[in-house]
């Protein structure tokens, strides 16, 4: 490995690339080794002009800041990012840690002479892995041949820069021990020649330049992305290992895996496999070595998820990656029409107004592999007037332009109170489970069997006596039985299913849920759903329940919210989701006078007395599933599907008082289940918020305002869902 910057006599020369992460660690490299103290001073390439704007950008890292320079009334504003990925802002950062002297040594440059310097993209330009891996000069000499032309260079300017900052150096050369520089590549070499010459003071005694005025802005969301490396959320893991004191020991590629294990980790709902990430690691690999780079790009890591891990996998990841802190956030909103190609929505703070024409004095070369869409009128949100559509450093950008959205809703308005409600895909879930449950309970099978030979499959048991007596006739060979199903017609989907899952009679006498009172760690508890609207709580679920303690996270928009979840140990539905409250007022009279309401369950005791007077045998909560089985035979128009382990025993009382009403209890397997399934059955799922709630229609589960939990929600309880 070699050093990390140039010597020339007592200057140690560090050469940059402007916002490219790898050199913001090259810098940490230098002040590692170098070790710099009160005797030695920084100096890095910016006019001292800028140094008060800059040290108040810096305050305000990890988030990104524009800081904008403006002379007059003219029209040109000279852009200086801010951002943890740049190496000059880090030299300015570690000096100031390290209270070392500071310099800034650029030229004040009027933002018009800029005005005709364009930066255009190079595909060819090496990795800045190099500059790591073989040291600065190596990388220096590498690409020393594109820093001699367009767009690199752009001349008269540079080379009076070069002038100036040479001089600045050689006033500081006989002051100081040493001379940490630390420059953009391009005026690295041309700067240490200049310094084996004397070189005249140009202007020392003050600019004819008037003092420019600098405002410090939050970027757009275009420059901002073009301003957070290749891959934004890098940044964000360099910025938290910069506060371990271990930024010199940042690798892209290892922590790029660190980023993904730990994402494959929290994707339990994926559940991703040891074998999936060691494969990413092995074709990452190859990728990395077939184009002869050592630190991944974005549409390289891309490319070896879609390969290894499952395609909603590769999505978050892709949105992941595109993260960085709370300031931008990516969500996936779509396709493009008639491709497979996934379309995502950024977004981040509102920049503030302003008004001008945008330039910079360096170019930076990043090839963004990710396009950004926006509205045909003009790309920015409202208000995003005065701070720059594009990084003006880097080459143009392609925009894919979309017709504008509908209108959309206007979201719910914070409360000061907290809301609860349960996560719409877990209702979903549900939905399809009793959908499943009572597909199942119409095919249900009669006594009927019939005998066939064995093929691979035991289905329901081998059948013993044709098999012996194929061995008795010398033709020996295994039957197996097969029952005859029956298909039934007596199910609609609104009949109750119950689920009793493993271990629902060691819960002993649950007790009513008192959301202000209830301990989330304690004892179990009797709870229920409801839907229907606010002036009539229909039942739609009636579970027993323990609590865990509650999650606290923020949403995407930064307000706070929690996520609970809940370990059920028996659950009845007793409609299918999707119903509104418009529709059930459109329904049959039958259906609606049948349906339960949430008031008839609130008291268990009033419950289980009813019950015991209607079916002449004893309710407890201490044998709270018999009451709930016989609260659904009550409720159900044919049948009541019951899903329960082998063992559960329906009591003769509730089975006899179901066939006397027609009614029947159709037992179903929890093996008829897979264990993924059951374990989702198994856990509800709800989050508490202060967004006041919508009532829609007069309906209480306004179908606007679950899709706005999911948007809002949606990331952070993907990970618990």
């Amino acid at each position: 490995m070699g050093l990390p910057y140039l010597v020339r006599g007592n200057v140690f020369a560090v050469p940059v690339l402007r916002h490219h992460l790898t050199f913001a660690v090259q810098v940490r490299r230098a002040f590692q080794q170098l070790e710099p103290e009160q005797q030695d001073v920084i100096a890095v390439t910016l006019p001292e002009s800028v140094r008060g704007p800059t040290l108040d950008a810096i305050a305000k890292l990890p988030r990104v800041s524009l800081v904008i320079s403006s002379l007059g009334r003219a029209e040109h504003r000279e852009v200086f990012a801010v951002t943890p990925a740049d190496g000059i802002v880090e030299a300015i950062r570690s000096a100031q840690e390290l209270r070392v002297p500071l310099r800034f040594v650029d030229q004040e440059v009027a933002p018009g002479h800029l005005a005709d310097h364009f930066c255009l993209g190079d595909e060819d330009w090496p990795d800045d892995a190099l500059a790591l891996e073989h040291g600065a000069e190596h990388h220096l000499n590498r690409i020393a041949e594109r820093l001699t032309h367009p767009p690199s260079r752009f001349e008269p300017v540079d080379s009076w820069r070069e002038l100036y900052i040479a001089a600045q150096l050689q006033s500081l050369v006989g002051r100081y021990q040493r001379v940490l520089f630390v420059a953009n590549a391009t005026h690295v070499q041309p700067v240490l020649e200049l310094l084996g010459h004397p070189v005249p003071l140009v202007e020392a005694e003050g600019s004819p330049l008037s003092m420019p005025q600098y405002q410090v802005r939050q970027p757009s969301l275009p420059a901002l992305l073009g301003y957070l490396d290749s891959i934004p959320r890098l940044v964000e893991a360099y910025e938290r290992q910069r506060t371990l004191r271990k930024a010199h020991e940042f690798d892209k590629r290892r922590m790029l895996l660190e980023i993904l294990h730990d994402l494959s980790e929290a994707s339990r709902d994926l559940q991703i496999s040891i074998r999936h990430y060691q494969a990413f690691v092995q074709v990452l690999t190859r990728l990395l070595e077939d184009e002869m780079r050592i630190s991944p790009e974005f549409d390289t890591v891309i490319r070896a998820c879609a390969g290894c891990f499952p395609p909603v996998f590769r999505e978050r990841s892709f949105r992941h990656l595109l993260g960085y802190f709370d300031q931008v956030r990516t969500h996936r909103i779509g396709r493009v029409h008639g491709t497979r190609e996934a379309v995502y929505s950024t977004t981040m703070a509102p920049p503030r107004t302003g008004e001008g024409v945008f330039v910079a004095r360096n170019c930076i070369q990043f090839d963004q592999v990710y396009e950004l869409v926006g509205p045909p009128e003009g790309g920015l949100p409202k208000g995003a007037i005065g701070v720059p559509t594009q990084a003006p450093d880097l080459p143009p950008g392609v925009v894919i332009e979309l017709e504008a959205p509908p209108g959309s809703s206007v979201p719910p308005r914070l409360s000061k109170d907290w809301e609860s409600s349960v996560w719409p895909p877990a209702t979903v879930f549900v939905a399809e489970m009793r959908r499943k449950a009572i597909g199942l309970a119409r095919r249900r099978s009669d006594t009927g069997a019939k005998s066939i030979e064995f093929h691979g499959s035991m289905l329901e048991g081998m059948d013993f006596r044709r098999t012996l007596r194929s061995y008795a006739n010398l033709q020996p060979r295994l039957y197996v039985k097969q029952r005859l199903p029956v298909r039934t017609s007596s199910f609609d989907q609104h009949e109750p299913v119950m689920w009793l899952f493993d271990g629902y009679e060691m819960v002993r006498s649950p007790m009513a849920w008192q959301p202000d009172t209830a301990d989330a760690d304690g004892p179990s508890y009797l709870s229920w759903y409801w839907w229907g609207s606010p002036e009539d709580l229909l039942l739609a679920e009636w579970h027993v329940m323990r609590g865990e303690a509650p999650v606290e996270l923020t949403d995407r928009s930064g307000a706070p919210f929690e996520i609970y979840r809940q370990q059920l140990y028996g659950r009845v539905t007793f409609t299918c989701a999707g119903v509104t409250a418009k529709m059930f007022r459109e329904m049959s009279n039958g259906f609606q006078a049948r349906a339960p309401r949430v008031a008839e369950v609130e008291d268990f005791e009033q419950v289980a007395s009813e019950l015991s007077d209607r079916y002449r045998m004893e309710f407890t909560s201490s044998r709270w599933w018999e009451a709930m089985l016989a609260w659904a035979v009550t409720h159900a128009e044919y049948a009541v599907v019951l899903v329960a382990p082998q063992h559960t025993v329906v009591p003769d009382g509730i089975a006899r008082h179901a066939a006397a009403e027609g009614k029947s209890i159709v037992r179903i397997s929890p093996a008829r289940f897979t264990p993924e399934e059951l374990r989702r059955l198994r856990m509800s799922a709800g989050v508490s918020h202060r967004y006041e709630q919508v009532f829609g229609d007069g309906d209480i589960n306004d179908p606007e305002y679950l899709r706005f939990l999911v948007d809002q929600f949606g990331d952070a309880m993907k990970s618990y869902w």
